[in-house]
């Protein structure tokens, strides 16, 4: 009877040992061709979809507005905060690999968006006076990408007024 019990178990564990193998290949071939996906496709596996491009478009939309009102106030602090959130966005953009009707819409944030944020840091911190003049060649970078990307239609302004009556842009 132990002879028996003996090579039962012994089965039991060469089948179990097996199938963990098994399961174990499986889930990393799983996992590899996942990996590969997400290699192919960056912007569907991390989440990347169109409504969440306007979620990070709005953001750096109101950046640019906040960063116009302390520019006026000539808030430098303010100024660097903002423009380090409007950079920030653009590198997630940037990073996420988006492509919109087979354009390459990260590309493009690398190429015109970035760079015009680095030219605004270059310039402002030579003329921080000329803030005005650097903030349209700012803005006109939004607008340059926009028609590039098949979307003129959205076109950023100087804002004329301040929605944010509740934040002080004056510095202290």
């Amino acid at each position: 009877m132990t002879k028996t019990l003996h090579w039962f178990i012994t089965f039991t564990l060469a089948g179990f040992t097996i199938y963990m193998l098994y399961t174990l290949h499986h889930t990393q071939l799983k996992f590899n061709e996942i990996k590969e996906k997400e290699k192919a496709y960056p912007q569907i596996i991390s989440g990347q979809t169109d409504l969440e491009l306007v979620h990070y478009m709005q953001r750096i939309q109101i950046f640019h507005l906040k960063l116009f009102f302390a520019g006026v106030a000539n808030n430098k602090e303010l100024v660097k905060f903002y423009l380090h959130e409007i950079e920030e966005e653009m590198e997630t953009i940037a990073d996420a690999q988006i492509i919109d009707d087979e354009i390459n819409i990260s590309r493009m944030m690398r190429q015109i968006g970035l760079p015009a944020i680095k030219n605004f840091e270059d310039e402002y911190k030579k003329n921080p006076e000329n803030f005005e003049t650097i903030f349209s060649a700012l803005t006109q970078a939004c607008n340059t990408c926009h028609a590039t990307a098949n979307y003129p239609q959205i076109i950023i302004v100087k804002p004329e007024f301040n929605p944010f009556t509740n934040q002080q842009f004056i510095p202290r």
